[in-house]
């Protein structure tokens, strides 16, 4: 598993994109994938932040017993 993009080209990406930038030149710019500002961006509306989630950790089991 790959480490997350840093905060700091998340928040640039980002702030290109409100600055009027279209998500694809923004990625092409910043040589992200087109999904990957698009999906910055949906994070940023749905909780207002572009921090990564946690990755790892424990995940109890779909089915029990």
């Amino acid at each position: 598993m790959g480490k997350p993009y840093s905060l700091d080209l998340r928040k640039r990406v980002v702030a290109a994109i409100k600055g009027g930038m279209s998500r694809n030149q923004a990625a092409k710019r910043f040589g992200v994938a087109i999904s990957t500002a698009i999906g910055w961006m949906q994070r940023v509306e749905k909780t207002g932040s572009v921090e990564p989630s946690q990755m790892g950790g424990y995940k109890p089991k779909a089915i029990s017993g």
